[in-house]
């Protein structure tokens, strides 16, 4: 089955920039205690992304 959108999240360039930092700080320490996470070739994000429908936006 094809994935449905439900929400989308929009935050300012400076929460973004926390997160992001977060997320890395995270898996860092996953990383240290678990071993590496392996990431898919680039071929594998060929066509990834989600595009939102373009009537019903709220914005």
């Amino acid at each position: 089955p094809k994935a449905k959108i439900h929400s989308r999240i929009i935050m300012a360039p400076q929460h973004v920039k926390a997160y992001m930092m977060a997320l890395q700080e995270n898996i860092k320490k996953f990383e240290d205690k678990h071993g590496e996470i392996k990431s898919p070739g680039n071929e594998s994000f060929q066509g990834f992304g989600v595009k939102p429908p373009e009537s019903n936006l709220p914005n």
